[in-house]
Parts: structure tokens; C-alpha cells; sequence
């Protein structure tokens, strides 16, 4: 067999253009392309037919590193086929460490201009440089070239490549107007899984200002998730992750770098759902806000490069937004085409964003382009005689920080830097919902997570939020009561809908005297399978032009395994009595349960705490046997601080409550309500915990709940 194996290979080396395709059919196994090169290239190293074949194969099976090494020994046969040439660009498109800006100018590019110059006519050469040109472009003369080569290579074979597409993407290619939308609409209505066309008629859209129609910016927002979630395209991927990459962390930064290009559309597709503000509806109000700072930074802050589309004012304003201050300084100096001319400082600007952090502030400076220095002194000329803190007296009207370093100098200066960029590295981009026109609804809120029958887990999500904000505007019938739709989305890990629940009830007018004080409080319940989900939820009183949101991540325990000894979510309410006329939700195996959904409890009135205990184990009497420890402490008892305070006699250790109670039960369930007295504890941060023993099992579970004790009012 062995022998046989090695003339069958010394008949295909010999012969390999008549013999193999015969063999290839009769024998076993069947040797790929891959193979037939290989066998090719052991027969005659320096093939070049070969070396070139087997380079496009790695191409194809997207292997660059593979391609490059055999696309270098073609080329050194033969430097000037337009073939190899452009194949051995394509490495540098297809390589994940260099398809950037750089690896497309150092590498593809002159691969690419060489081709060109020896066959002007070479319709993949001059495709592939448009591209470079166009993705890696140095300035506006770039994006000229590659339209002339796209619309050259367009009347040449219209059906070349991906040729439309990128003939439509370089009419206005950082900013796409409305009038290209048709040609992008046509690509999709050829070809509807066209990713990157998906992409580039949302971004028509988003692009264009004077549009408020909701319907339509909902729908181009599902075009552009849609395309990212399916974004193949190299150079699309690049672009856009530019685009982006100012409003991520390092971390997460990272964690978008590290994977795969063909993964990295389907990260941005989760990034901007974490960011979506109603995720139960198509249109994502961030996604559109970045898009309308993007056009507003195009417009009012442009470069005057070609490289970029605007300055670094831009590009702050596109990651904050608008400053809360913006302080621009009388430079009096100026940079023409012979250099600097007269003058001691350059023009110069300062945004403020003291409404986010007190450390959060930008300096601009004018150097033939703003751009952002750490420091003022950036702005004075060579020889000038000012002190740059006369730049930081001018912006005392600012605030604290340019008040401090006037005074203080470098010291509070280098302090201030650290300080701000320890901000913008945790959060680098800032967005504050506008509401829709309403105005912030600060509700309370708070889960329960508890055995439902069958495979499911209830969740109980507690709600309320102050009454006195209410208009409660009387109706046609003249009653006073305030409709609030309620509503809540639940989504995956990766911020996917599952599904959005919704439903508007009648909150009646309060007695005028109580008002003030009163909440309104309720409940929503709902079954979910065990496992890790985000929600959304969202209170609205249109009425009253209130709206609320807020989100949260969940982990919903099992509670269905037999032999694990569990226990529930910690209920806290200021009384739990025996139901009378109560919604069923808040009845819990004879008790009723009122939700207190703001967790904080007076001192002096008793507060009661309610759990469910699951999986104990039978003994011989067919009893359970449990012990149940509940410890109420200082949320930040045993720190460092505070233990060295005792230590040295410096401080008193704040007192706890902890006791045991026994329990037995003809269950393997059992509920339990027990009261807790606060009243000698301080006012402040509390945390309660519980812990389950099950004396006949050993086994132990335990719970946690934080909540606040405050004094009652005088």
C-alpha cells in the first residue's frame, strides 16, 4: 500500500496536466487544489503559475499571512504582472493588523500604483486602489482619484465586483446626502442581503437634519443594525469602527480589537443596543444622536486637511455633546502660508462639561487646525513674553479649576489632567436623553425573585414614583386621575429583545393635604426560565409630561433543583398582615405583602421581612429542621478606616442586630415573615443578611438585601 501510494504520487508529478484530472476521479483520497499546487511547486520551486495560484487560493480562504509568503517569491520572478501586484495588495486588505490607515498607504498602495502604471486599463488594480484611496485617504485629492477610477472601471464592466456600490459610496463619502439614498436602494432591491448598502442609506438618513419623522429614522436604524450584524465588507468595517471607536473604553476598546473583523460588526451591534435608551421600540435615540453630533461637528468644526472630516473641537462635541461653557480667547496671533506673523498667542478656545465631572474640561488651540493640549501654555507663541496663567485669569469666570490654577500654577495643572483623564478613559462618551420632550420621572425600584410552578422562576418588579409631580387633569366625567402606561422589556445578554410588555392603569388624585408626601406604588409579575437578562423599564405619564426609564441587569436563579437547599429574594416591606381585598400578586401563602419599592425604613416604626426557603430535607418524623440567622449591619462595617479608629480609641463600632430562629415544616417549602426592630440602630446604609441552615442536610443558603434607615420627620 505504501508502495502504491508513492507511484501514484510520481505519476501525478510527471503528469500532472494530462494524467490528474483522470486520477482524481478514480483514485482515493482525492487531492484539493491546495494539494495539486503544492505537488506542483516540490516538481519546480520557481513555477510561477503555481506560486501565484496557490497565493489567490489563500486569498479566497482569507489566509493573507499564508498568500503573502507565496506572493513574495512570484514577485521576485516577476515584479511587473499587474496580477501578482494587486493580489499581493490584497494581503494588506485582508490582514487584520493591517487593514488600517497605515497598513492600507505603506502597503497596498504602492502595490496598487504600480499595477496601475504598467496597465492603465487593469480593472482589478484599478478597483482595489480606488478603494485604498478612498479608506486610507490622505486628503480630498484621494477620494478624486478613486471616483475617477471607480466611474473608469464602472463604464468598463458595470458588473465588476461590488463596483456600483462603492461608485455610489465616493459621490460624498464621509457625509451621504440624501440624493444617493436611490442608488443604495437600488443595490438593496438587486441584492437585499447587501450589508454595507444597508448601512450607507441609514446613514442617508441619519445625515439629514431637517428629518424628525420618527417612522422613518426607526426604520433606519433597523437598516443600519441589520447591516452590522451582517457586515462582511473589510473597508465598511474599517470605516465605521472609526467612527466609533472615540466613544469606547480601553477595555472595551480592546475587547472589539481582539476579535475577529467578521465578528466586530456583530459587537457594535450589542454596544449601541446597551445604549439604546427604549429598547422596546426600533428606533434607538442614541444611535441617531451620534449621527446628529456628527453632522453638526461636520459642519460647524471642519479641518482644513483633507485627513479628517473636523477638528479635535469636533470630535469632543460628537463624544459630550454640548459644552455647558465655551470660552473663546482673543488670539492675537495668526498662521498664514509663509508661517507665523506677528502676534503672541494663538487662537484659542475652552469647552467646560462641569454638569458631568468637576474635572471635565477641554483647552483648544489654533495651529493651523484646533486641536486639544492638555495645557494653555500650548497657545503662546515662541518668544512670547505671557505667562500662559494670564490665559487661565482670563477663564476664571469658568469655574473653580481655571480659578485654581491661576492662582496655584503647574502643580493644580497636572493634578487637574490626571484627574480628567482618569474620567474619559472610564467614560469616554456621554449621553443624556432629552425624554422626548418630558420631563425626568425619578421613580423607585426594586426586584423580587421567587419559585413559580413549572420550569419558571417568578419575578416581582416593585415600582412607585412621588404623586406630587402629577397634574391629574379631570377627565370629561371630571374625575382626577392621572394615566400611566407602564412598560418593560426584557432582552438577553447581548441586549436582543425577547420580548416588551405594556399596560396603562388609573392613578387617582390623592387628598390635596397628603399629596406631597404620597407615592403611588405597584407591582408587575412576571415567569421567566432561569438565566441572565438586561430590562428596561419605563413609566409615562403623558399627561403630566413625566417619563421615566431605567435599566438593569438580572441574574434569575433556578429554584427548581431538588436536593440544593435555596432561599428567595428578601422582601422588605413596613408591614406584612393577612390579605384583605388585595391584588393577588402581593398574596403570598397566606400573607400579604405591600411593595416598599424605595427600601428606606423609619427607625422607630417595625419593618417586616419576608422569604421563601426551598429544597429542605425530610427527616425520619417527615419533618423538616432548619435554623435561620438574620445579622442587620453598617453597609461599610469593617473597613479599613473605621477599624484603625477603634484600634486607637478613635471611634465607636456602630451597633448590629443578628439572632437565630428555629423552623420545621411538613414542606420541603416554607415561608417565613419576621419583624425587625431598627430603633436602636443609626440612621444610614444597611445591609440585612440570612442565612439558611438545614439541620438535617448540613447544607446552608443565604441571601442579601441592602436598604436605607432613616429618623422620622419632626
Amino acid at each position: 500500500m505504501i508502495a502504491q501510494c508513492a507511484v501514484f504520487v510520481i505519476i501525478l508529478c510527471t503528469c500532472v496536466s494530462t494524467i490528474l484530472p483522470a486520477q482524481l476521479v478514480l483514485e482515493k483520497p482525492k487531492l484539493s487544489a491546495e494539494d495539486v499546487l503544492l505537488v506542483a511547486l516540490d516538481i519546480n520551486p520557481d513555477d510561477l503559475n503555481a506560486l501565484y495560484n496557490l497565493g489567490q487560493l489563500y486569498l479566497n480562504e482569507n489566509q493573507p499571512e499564508e498568500a503573502r509568503t507565496y506572493l513574495d517569491r512570484a514577485l521576485k520572478l516577476d515584479d511587473g504582472n499587474p496580477d501578482i501586484l494587486v493580489a499581493r495588495a490584497r494581503v494588506h486588505m485582508l490582514h487584520p493588523d493591517h487593514l488600517d490607515i497605515h497598513g492600507l498607504r505603506t502597503g497596498a498602495h504602492k502595490y496598487l500604483r504600480k499595477a496601475v502604471t504598467i496597465d492603465l486599463s487593469h480593472k482589478p488594480a484599478c478597483y482595489y486602489l480606488a478603494l485604498a484611496s478612498m479608506y486610507a485617504r490622505l486628503d480630498r485629492r484621494d477620494l478624486k482619484r478613486a471616483q475617477r477610477l471607480l466611474q473608469q472601471v464602472a463604464d468598463a464592466d458595470a458588473d465588476f465586483k461590488d463596483v456600483h456600490f462603492y461608485n455610489a459610496s465616493v459621490q460624498n463619502f464621509d457625509q451621504p446626502k440624501p440624493e444617493d439614498a436611490k442608488a443604495f436602494r437600488d443595490i438593496l432591491r438587486r441584492n437585499p442581503d447587501h450589508a454595507a448598502a444597508g448601512i450607507r442609506l441609514a446613514e442617508t438618513l441619519f445625515y439629514t437634519p431637517e428629518l424628525t419623522d420618527t417612522d422613518t429614522l426607526a426604520l433606519a436604524c433597523k437598516y443600519y443594525t441589520d447591516g452590522l450584524e451582517n457586515l462582511s465588507d473589510p473597508f465598511e468595517l474599517l470605516r465605521v469602527t472609526k467612527d466609533f471607536g472615540i466613544l469606547l473604553n480601553k477595555k472595551q476598546e480592546q475587547e472589539l480589537h481582539t476579535l475577529e473583523p467578521a465578528k466586530r460588526g456583530a459587537w457594535l451591534v450589542r454596544y449601541w443596543r446597551t445604549q439604546d435608551p427604549t429598547p422596546g421600540t426600533e428606533l434607538n435615540e442614541r444611535l441617531v444622536e451620534h449621527y446628529r453630533r456628527m453632522q453638526y461637528a461636520y459642519e460647524a468644526f471642519p479641518t482644513l486637511n483633507g485627513n479628517d472630516r473636523f477638528d479635535d473641537r469636533g470630535w469632543t462635541y460628537i463624544k459630550y455633546g454640548e459644552p455647558d461653557e465655551r470660552f473663546i480667547g482673543n488670539g492675537l496671533g495668526h498662521i498664514n502660508s509663509k508661517g507665523l506673523t506677528g502676534g503672541q498667542v494663538y487662537e484659542n478656545e475652552s469647552w467646560t462639561y462641569f454638569s458631568i465631572d468637576r474635572y471635565l474640561y477641554f483647552d483648544f488651540v489654533d495651529k493651523g487646525g484646533f486641536t486639544y493640549f492638555p495645557s494653555l501654555d500650548h497657545a503662546l507663541m515662541a518668544g512670547s513674553d505671557i505667562p500662559y496663567q494670564t490665559l487661565y485669569e482670563d477663564r476664571q469666570v469658568l469655574g473653580y479649576i481655571y480659578r485654581k490654577i491661576a492662582r496655584e500654577g503647574e502643580f493644580y495643572l497636572m493634578n487637574f489632567d490626571v484627574q480628567r483623564d482618569n474620567f474619559i478613559e472610564e467614560k469616554p462618551s456621554i449621553y443624556v436623553y432629552d425624554y422626548d420632550g418630558s420631563k425626568p420621572l425619578d421613580f423607585i425600584y426594586d426586584t423580587g425573585l421567587f419559585r413559580a410552578p413549572e420550569d419558571f422562576t417568578h419575578l416581582e418588579l416593585y415600582y412607585g414614583a412621588p404623586l406630587k409631580d402629577f397634574k391629574f387633569s379631570p377627565d370629561n366625567r371630571g374625575t382626577h386621575e392621572e394615566p400611566m402606561e407602564m412598560c418593560v422589556t426584557f432582552m438577553d445578554e447581548d441586549y436582543l429583545v425577547i420580548e416588551t410588555f405594556s399596560q396603562t392603569f388609573e392613578i387617582p388624585k390623592p387628598k390635596d393635604d397628603a399629596r406631597k408626601d404620597q407615592y403611588f406604588v405597584a407591582q408587575g409579575d412576571y415567569d421567566l426560565t432561569p438565566g441572565r437578562y438586561n430590562i428596561a423599564v419605563s413609566l409615562r405619564a403623558a399627561e403630566s409630561g413625566l417619563w421615566g426609564l431605567y435599566r438593569d441587569s438580572l441574574l434569575v436563579p433556578d429554584y427548581r433543583e431538588p436536593v440544593e437547599l435555596a432561599v428567595s429574594s428578601i422582601q422588605m416591606s413596613p408591614e406584612v398582615k393577612w390579605p384583605e381585598n388585595i391584588a393577588e400578586s402581593m398574596y403570598k401563602g397566606g400573607y400579604e405583602v405591600a411593595p416598599h419599592p424605595s427600601l428606606v425604613f423609619l427607625r422607630n416604626d417595625p419593618t417586616v421581612v419576608f422569604y421563601e426557603i426551598y429544597n429542605l430535607t425530610f427527616g425520619p418524623d417527615g419533618l423538616t429542621d432548619y435554623e435561620v440567622t438574620l445579622t442587620v449591619e453598617p453597609l461599610k462595617q469593617g473597613s479599613v478606616l473605621s477599624s484603625i479608629g477603634r484600634l486607637f480609641g478613635g471611634g465607636k463600632e456602630e451597633p448590629t442586630i443578628s439572632f437565630t430562629e428555629t423552623g420545621s415544616s411538613t414542606m420541603r417549602t416554607d415561608r417565613r415573615a419576621t419583624t425587625l426592630d431598627l430603633s436602636r440602630l443609626k440612621t444610614g446604609d444597611r445591609r440585612l443578611m440570612i442565612t439558611i441552615r438545614d439541620n438535617i442536610s448540613g447544607q446552608t443558603a443565604g441571601v442579601v438585601k441592602e436598604f436605607i434607615i432613616d429618623k422620622p420627620e419632626d
